[in-house]
């Protein structure tokens, strides 16, 4: 009798262990979700002032695109469209500014600010290993070469 009741309290314990973990779980994956969209709301107001074609809720842009060999002279069609720049959405948390105007793009290449190197591995092929797009490691070699 004695160990029935020992094996009904480990029993209950277990119950309340398993509800706190799930409890944790979905405060975590609350915050991370409230999180995100804070971050959304935040793309959406940086890139409220470039235009863009109009997007979907959910699925952004992607609809535009059919995979059928036109999706390039869409977004070709879009920079007719919108003279300097404008946005892409790739779903709901994934936006990218298409920025084509010499003045633009000079601007941003020019300014100290650290840039992605997403950018850079696709530029590299068609502009080498030029100033821009060197680690700071390596433009301090070679400044500290020339002097």
């Amino acid at each position: 009798m004695e160990l029935f009741e020992t094996l009904k309290k480990v029993t209950l314990d277990s119950y309340r262990i398993h509800h706190l973990v799930a409890i944790f779980s979905l405060v975590y994956v609350i915050l991370k979700i409230s999180k995100l969209i804070v971050k959304r709301n935040e793309w959406i107001r940086a890139l409220e002032t470039f235009p863009g074609p109009p997007k979907h809720w959910l699925f952004g842009h992607v609809r535009e695109f059919k995979e059928d060999g036109t999706d390039m002279y869409k977004v070709v069609k879009w920079g007719e469209s919108y003279p300097l720049a404008f946005q892409m959405w790739f779903g709901p948390f994934v936006s990218f500014l298409n920025i084509h105007h010499p003045d633009y793009v000079k601007t941003i290449l020019a300014s100290t600010e650290p840039k992605d190197d997403f950018l850079y591995r696709f530029l590299i092929p068609w502009i080498g290993k030029v100033a821009l797009s060197l680690p700071k490691s390596h433009m301090l070699q070679i400044l500290n070469q020339q002097s």
